[in-house]
């Protein structure tokens, strides 16, 4: 189902499958929503509860940044349930530097350690970002900050920000002052999801 805004332009589309019994009667499964702006959004969830025969929507694999719990008056009403999805481990961090995109520019001295699986990553590393180029070297310099394995996975995915890595203790920041200047480098604009699974 693809649903257009007033333009006609597509600005969602929605994959279903037919009602699953299995599910109990009246029950529709939802499948991978994907939107452009929260008015394709709403539509889909519109086109969805529209269905008198519909009394609930069973959808899965669902991002965790997902609008639905900012749209709802009532969030708990989704019986939201959290489980691991995508699990990464980072195998060669320069390339992981270097193939990311970035949408501020800067520098920053990185520092991987306990690394004892793939402890070729273990190391310093100047990454320089500049317009879309990301530039990745050894270096000697003093780290800005420092990670372990689990810490550099979760902020190359984009689940965590630095703030975040730093206050749980799986991110050493050298200058707590410049922690603002670092989440702005490794942000990314839609946390990780993996939408089937595997």
């Amino acid at each position: 189902m693809v649903i257009g805004n007033r333009q006609e332009k597509r600005v969602s589309q929605c994959k279903c499958g037919n009602v699953w019994q299995w599910l109990g009667i009246h029950s529709a499964p939802g499948g991978d929503f994907y939107h452009t702006d929260i008015v394709g959004y709403r539509a889909i969830w519109q086109s969805l509860c529209v269905h008198d025969l519909v009394g609930k929507v069973v959808w899965g694999l669902v991002p965790e940044d997902d609008p639905a719990l900012n749209l709802l008056l009532e969030p708990k009403c989704l019986n939201r349930k959290v489980s691991d999805s995508l699990w990464l481990r980072v195998v060669d961090l320069p390339k992981m530097f270097s193939g990311s995109g970035y949408d501020t520019d800067g520098e920053c001295v990185i520092e991987m350690v306990d690394d004892d699986l793939c402890d070729w990553n273990n190391g310093r590393y100047l990454l320089t970002v500049s317009g879309e180029t990301a530039d990745v070297q050894p270096s000697s310099r003093e780290a800005d900050l420092t990670l372990g394995p689990q810490g550099m996975a979760t902020l190359l995915s984009g689940h965590s920000s630095v703030t975040r890595l730093h206050s749980v203790g799986w991110a050493e920041v050298r200058d707590i002052e410049h922690i603002g200047r670092l989440d702005a480098l490794f942000a990314t604009r839609f946390r990780p999801h993996l939408s089937v699974g595997f």
